[in-house]
């Protein structure tokens, strides 16, 4: 009985057990990896994958450290809660401004009585953003496939040369 009631104490007040932690983080960005379907890209990720486990932290060990303002803008990208307005995925529609127009100030279901009072902030925009990054890689990629590769490290180190800035942004 006394080694449950130490296991629980444990588990309740460890910060682990409520989160994925870095290694779960990690783990399933290295694991990624390997399902890249393009095998040029499967090659280059491949070779990385502790880049890719790295880069899934950033929410965490870096956005974590900003200031208030920065993260009240950021959070909302990381989620999404259909819950608040009682939808299945399948009927939630695509343009996150008629979205906002048309659930802004109605009734939150998840707290009977309440209103939605930022939609942006309670319902969260992963799904969009997450496009919102793909189409800016296409765009990005389509910039580095017709630049001028940098000869020698004078023009790798050129920051205003296109290829490098497209580089940077993707």
């Amino acid at each position: 009985m006394f080694k449950l009631l130490i296991f629980t104490i444990a588990i309740v007040f460890s910060t682990q057990a409520f989160s994925w932690g870095g290694r779960g983080h990690h783990s399933v960005c290295d694991a990624a990896t390997f399902l890249v379907k393009d095998e040029n890209l499967k090659k280059f990720m491949t070779a990385r994958p502790q880049v890719m486990g790295h880069l899934c932290n950033v929410p965490d060990i870096y956005w974590r450290g900003l200031d208030a303002k920065q993260t009240s803008i950021g959070n909302p990208s990381h989620y999404i809660d259909l819950e608040i307005l009682d939808m299945k995925l399948d009927k939630v529609p695509l343009d996150y401004s008629a979205l906002t127009k048309s659930y802004q100030g109605t009734e939150n279901k998840m707290k009977v009585g309440e209103k939605i009072k930022n939609f942006s902030s309670e319902f969260g925009s992963l799904w969009w953003r997450a496009d919102q990054f793909f189409r800016l890689a296409i765009q990005f990629g389509s910039a580095i496939k017709d630049a001028v590769v940098p000869k020698g490290s004078a023009e790798q180190q050129d920051q205003n040369l296109v290829y490098n800035k497209s580089i940077y942004q993707f």
